[in-house]
């Protein structure tokens, strides 16, 4: 087996770490004159688990349940994925060097974009994905009491 199959049988919580379609766009291949984004749809690997959840947040609104979102900024977060031919000679051309393109609108883990995908209440904290959660210790308590 591959190493990506190796990693899908071995990791499958990994998987929970990919974009969902909610996201957008996110894989770009390099070429040597041409960038172009791989649409979604027909990625290989997709996050089925949030898919098929945000594929029923109407019932959120529905069931007229207060979302309240929290988001982190300020923090580099990787944003896109881009896959350019590897410029090694003595190499296979088919091979690929990943690298990330990031962002400060995010925690560090999370895009800003991911979180509010939902609609319902949005807040923005500076900081990481942990001291987000710190940090929006009064709001929370505010908002359930």
């Amino acid at each position: 087996m591959n190493k990506l199959e190796s990693i899908h049988v071995y990791f499958p919580s990994v998987l929970d770490l990919v974009p969902c379609k909610d996201y957008g766009d996110y894989l770009i291949v390099a070429g040597i004159d041409l960038m172009k984004v791989i649409p979604y749809r027909i990625m290989q690997v997709k996050n089925v688990f949030l898919d098929e959840l945000n594929g029923h947040k109407e019932i959120i609104s529905m069931r007229n349940i207060d979302v309240t979102l929290i988001a982190g900024i300020g923090r580099n977060t990787t944003q896109y994925l881009e896959s350019v031919n590897d410029p090694l000679p003595n190499i296979r051309m088919e091979r690929t060097v990943w690298s990330a393109i990031s962002s400060n609108a995010g925690d560090g883990n999370v895009m800003v974009s991911s979180v509010f995908v939902l609609d319902g209440d949005k807040y923005l904290m500076q900081g990481d994905h942990m001291e987000v959660l710190f940090r929006s210790e009064s709001l929370l308590r505010k908002k359930l009491s």
